[in-house]
């Protein structure tokens, strides 16, 4: 939530960081406008703020950076060197971490190991919690419905493991790094990509589905969106 990013980070980014709809707090709403890089600045602080290890490893001119004290303004953005950041490392120590893109869609399916939704049934539900025969609408925030903003985290129905706004909303930064893609489309940069997943406040019924991974659902990291956000894991 913006409410949570703005206590871990000193700031709120948001593009939707006022006007809630009516009957929603506002700081409860989805932090979005955060690229890759400040996703995981997010995870490492609130690691140790909660006395958990920083997962991440970054090292720019060598050094590692020193996370309790990175200043919104040392994160990376579009227009600014990011070469270090790329070559971000995860530790597999106890702190918050952004989920691969397989334990997303584990989640979004909603089934437990050895559960009836483990299936290839799973990866073709309409959306997180669809069971064939309920809407959309009372699960997520997406384009018909939202009017064209984020909307207050929880206020739909969850999916099955009780994980809310998986289908709408905002799409949420993953672990992956997709290789060596060409962003013709908004620049000149040949740089490896990052997945994010799940539909948001502008997105169709199509990309709401659990296993929709269209041509938009990976982006160069230091790249910032409206409908993208942060949804974190931890291992225990």
């Amino acid at each position: 939530t913006q409410e949570l990013f703005q206590a871990v980070m000193g700031i709120n980014p948001a593009y939707f960081e006022k006007a809630a709809a009516v009957g929603e707090v506002q700081n409860k709403r989805p932090v979005e406008s955060v690229n890759w890089y400040a996703a995981i600045a997010f995870c490492n602080k609130l690691s140790l703020l909660d006395g958990k290890k920083a997962v991440y490893s970054v090292k720019v001119g060598g050094r590692e950076v020193d996370w309790a004290n990175l200043a919104w303004e040392d994160i990376p953005g579009e227009h600014t060197g990011n070469g270090d950041w790329n070559q971000a490392v995860k530790q597999n120590v106890n702190g918050y971490r952004l989920p691969f893109e397989m334990e997303w869609m584990w989640a979004a399916m909603g089934g437990n190991e050895g559960g009836p939704t483990v299936s290839s049934d799973g990866y073709a539900k309409a959306f997180a919690g669809s069971d064939g025969n309920n809407s959309l609408g009372d699960y997520a925030w997406y384009g018909q419905n939202t009017a064209s903003k984020t909307h207050e985290a929880g206020k739909k129905l969850p999916n099955e493991l009780g994980f809310y706004d998986m289908a709408g909303n905002v799409a949420e930064w993953c672990q992956e790094e997709e290789g060596k893609t060409d962003f013709a489309r908004h620049s000149t940069q040949d740089e490896p990509a990052r997945m994010y997943r799940g539909g948001g406040w502008s997105a169709s019924s199509m990309v709401c589905a659990v296993g929709y991974r269209g041509e938009e659902a990976h982006e160069h990291p230091s790249k910032s969106f409206r409908y993208v956000g942060i949804r974190v894991v931890c291992d225990q």
